[in-house]
This record gives C-alpha cells, structure tokens and sequence, in this order.
C-alpha cells in the first residue's frame, strides 16, 4: 500500500510549486496541488522555515482562511484558496524554504507535505560598468581593465568577453564582492599584453556580462582602436611564424 493510502483515504502530495530565483518586488504564486479522495479535507497549512503563514481550514466558517505575520511573506487571501496561494511583492527577506502541509479530516486525519526553496534577487538597478580601457593601444601595450557591477543580492557573475570569445581564465583578476548596505557589488578584472596577432587586427571589442540565475543578463560594451595595425601587417605575419615557431608551442590567441 502506497505510503499516501492508509484506512481508506488517498491523500497526494507529489511537489509544491514555488519558483526557485524571483526578482524582488513582484507577486508570487505557490501552488500545493494535492488529491484528496475517500475523505474531506481538514486543512492545508503553509510555513517558510518553521513558521506558519497561512492556513486553510474549509469546515471553520469564521475562520475558513488566516494568515499569520511574518516577516517578508504577505498574503493576498482574496487570490488564495486550499491550493493556491498568493503572495504580494515579495523581498529579499522572502527567502527560505517553502513548505505545503495537507490534512485530511476526521477520522483518520493523515497528513503528508513537501517543500521547495525560493531566492529571491535583488537585481542591479543599472548595466555593468567598464573602467580601465583607452580608446586606442599599441604593441606591447598592457590592457588593464575592471568591469563592476553594482549593489545586487547576490552578486552577480561577471564575463568577460573579447572579439566574441571569452576571455581565457589567466587573463582574469579575481574580486571578491564589496558589501555595501546589504547588497553586493561584483569586479572582475582584465589584464594582458597586446601581442603581434593582436596588432594585425584593427580594432579589440571588448564586452562584460552580468547575469544572476535566469532572473537577471545585462551586458556593456567597449571597443579600442589598434594603432598600426595594417601598417606593416605582411612583415608581423611573418614576425608572428618565426616567434612561433621558434618557441615550438601553440598559443591561444583572441
């Protein structure tokens, strides 16, 4: 016998409904599709963490549905029934883990439940930020970048891109995010040497990306000029060959 089947109640719960990232200040809806059949329903209560925040009890006339303060997670009661429940605009303190516990009434008032966890995202109010470059380089030249972006929960992940490839991870400085007023500020940093393959092109486009979970893809863009970069492009070709050949490995180039 099903562990949902006993003295002749066929009570399931098979998952709760509750988006696991949602950007904050929006309404949410968690949905607890149980089937109940041989019995009445008693009750269908909702908790975050240990504590409960709305209850459903159709045969209390008064009381039919309550909801309980807690902190971060408001109830619209008239969008709420026994399977459905609708939160207002929620926040960051909306997060936690979200349980559904469904009771079948007299006489054998059995209960099962089952929970999932919500993040809510505070996203950047704006694009990430490119500091660092010039508008031209040369040979040789160093490029030394930081692409930041600004007060999220969590912080976001940051990429770089250059010419459409993504950077290669030596190329990266890593940051630790900078705590600002409870929210998050990310940096990720750029620095390489320009070299010769990098000379034979006439511009460098660099791009960073932010993006949190699914919620959240903003990107920025930027794009240098490379001086000389046609004006002895056959001798650096040949340049190029002879470095590399003598070095006897293969580079990866951008």
């Amino acid at each position: 016998m099903d562990d949902d089947q006993k003295e002749g109640v066929a009570l399931r719960l098979d998952e709760v409904r509750v988006p696991y990232h949602q950007v904050s200040g929006v309404r949410v809806r968690l949905e607890c599709p149980f089937i109940l059949e041989g019995e009445e329903l008693y009750s269908v209560k909702w908790y975050r963490g240990a504590h409960e925040f709305f209850r459903y009890v159709p045969a209390d006339t008064q009381y039919r549905m309550q909801n309980f303060d807690l902190p971060g997670v408001k109830v619209d009661t008239t969008a709420s029934d026994a399977r459905v429940v609708e939160l207002l605009p929620v926040s960051l303190q909306s997060s936690g883990s979200y349980k559904c516990e469904v009771s079948a009434d007299n006489p054998s008032f059995y209960t099962t439940s089952q929970s999932a966890n919500m993040l809510v995202v505070e996203p950047p109010a704006e694009a990430p930020v490119i500091t660092g470059l010039k508008e031209r380089y040369g040979k040789d030249e160093y490029v030394n970048a930081t692409c930041i972006s600004y007060k999220s929960r969590p912080a976001a992940s940051l990429t770089w891109y250059i010419n459409q490839k993504q950077a290669p991870r030596h190329h990266l400085i890593q940051y630790a995010p900078r705590q600002e007023g409870g929210l998050e500020t990310a940096l990720l940093g750029i620095s390489f040497r320009l070299t010769l393959r990098h000379a034979m092109r006439s511009k460098l486009d660099f791009n960073c990306t932010a993006s949190i979970a699914a919620v959240y893809w903003r990107w920025s863009a930027h794009s240098a000029q490379v001086v000389g970069a046609h004006g002895d492009a056959a001798s650096s070709a040949l340049e190029s060959k002879v470095v590399l050949m003598k070095a006897d490995k293969t580079e990866t180039w951008i």
